[in-house]
């Protein structure tokens, strides 16, 4: 039976949004290609409630869409199948547009399966109102803060590049971020969402996401929380010798460092609380861990371990390199 605060959700959702009705989502919106893998995605953050059932679309070897301002759920599908169809970008939105009623009130945004990006902002959209289309990448919002916030998603999505092992998912969370550090929705946020779709379709590698805040105090915050513990993502939580997918993704991580010499195996045992133990001595980071127990691993430490990988990796590809830093 569902929960008597879900049941009064849902009828506030179905007085707000009768089948077919518009509904006013300001929003700030990424819309990517990640373009070794083919994968596309949305993530996207509103004021309004429920954003994830009406702005983010998705679907692998088609593109990816995001419908807001003035919306409804019929809208993206529509964009997806002209999509599907074989109309470029730009084209499948003029001609949703010719037929719109009220094309002035919608925000629309597509990234294609090729990285062709296009956008439409209304007149009678909310300022700050606009959009960055770059190759691979949109970003677009309605009543934010500022282009600003639009600039800083943009920017983290493209800094995440360089972090090894990221997914398009975990670029466009921390894009997302970014746009609420920047100013977000002039009104605040209640909801948020993160949807991507890849043509492979092995649920553990990660590159399938569809995750909803529909209600919270703070939603980008909220779906971090659930990203990371969906996918065991390593620093979500403080590991002492527990057994784990994150434990393997730290151990890669310690083995590509250097600091681990043998296989990667998910068991945090004696070798693997060493590992972390000199990369926290070297860098500075206080204490033995929580409670005084060797072996903390924290979002902190994964920050610095995957930051120095990449320092070494850039250090190791460039004119007359021999050794990247040490740790």
């Amino acid at each position: 039976m569902m929960p008597a605060a879900a049941w009064a959700l849902a009828g506030l959702l179905a007085g707000l949004a009768p089948a077919g009705a518009a509904r006013p989502f300001t929003t700030f919106t990424i819309v990517a290609r990640d373009a070794a893998s083919g994968d596309v995605g949305v993530a996207t953050c509103s004021r309004a409630l429920a954003a994830g059932a009406v702005v983010p679309w998705a679907r692998a070897g088609v593109g990816a869409v995001a419908v807001q301002a003035w919306a409804t759920s019929d809208l993206g599908p529509d964009l997806l199948a002209r999509l599907s169809g074989g109309a470029a970008p730009h084209d499948a939105l003029a001609a949703f547009l010719a037929q719109d009623s009220q094309p002035e009130r919608r925000q629309l945004g597509v990234v294609s399966r090729a990285g062709v990006a296009a956008s439409h902002t209304g007149r009678e959209t909310l300022a700050y109102a606009g959009a960055i289309e770059e190759p691979d990448l949109l970003v677009l919002g309605n009543l934010v803060a500022g282009r600003q916030t639009l600039e800083a998603m943009a920017a983290a999505f493209h800094k995440t590049r360089d972090i090894p092992g990221a997914t398009l998912a975990a670029r466009l969370l921390a894009a997302l971020e970014a746009g609420q550090a920047a100013g977000g929705d002039r009104r605040g946020e209640r909801s948020a969402a993160l949807l991507t779709d890849s043509l492979d379709r092995e649920p553990a590698h990660g590159r399938r996401v569809n995750l909803r805040v529909d209600d919270h105090d703070e939603p980008v915050r909220e779906l971090r929380r659930i990203y990371d513990a969906s996918i065991e993502t390593p620093g979500y939580r403080v590991l002492s010798r527990p057994e784990g997918r994150d434990v393997l993704a730290l151990q890669r991580l310690l083995k590509q460092a250097g600091l681990l010499e043998r296989e990667p195996d998910g068991v945090f045992d004696d070798a693997t609380v060493e590992a972390v133990e000199a990369f926290r001595r070297t860098q500075g980071m206080s204490g033995a861990g929580l409670a005084g127990r060797a072996g903390l691993v924290d979002a902190e430490l994964i920050a610095r371990l995957r930051e120095w990988i990449g320092r070494a990796e850039r250090s190791q590809h460039s004119p007359g390199a021999r050794d990247g830093p040490r740790p």
